[in-house]
């Protein structure tokens, strides 16, 4: 089954910056290991590169949920360029 984005969100304070997005896939169960899979290996040190971090939630059968939480200097400091 491919997924589809239900919700994209970026959201910011004065501090930080949240981009989110969730689908409605077959998610996976909360205690499998995920850390070998090469997109989300990607997504963590693209977030690491910003001084941000990855927050991954899923449930088998309802989707994922994916937010990189990052400060906002660490994109104002690269011209705007994450």
């Amino acid at each position: 089954m491919e997924a589809d984005a239900d919700a994209i969100r970026l959201t910011a304070s004065r501090d930080n910056g949240i981009l989110s997005v969730q689908d409605d896939g077959a998610g996976f169960a909360p205690g499998q290991d995920r850390t070998n899979k090469l997109g989300l290996h990607i997504m963590r040190y693209r977030a690491g590169m910003i001084g941000g971090s990855l927050d991954v939630q899923s449930e088998s059968g309802r989707g994922t949920r994916v937010a990189c939480t990052f400060p906002c200097q660490a994109v104002a400091g690269q011209g705007g360029r994450a």
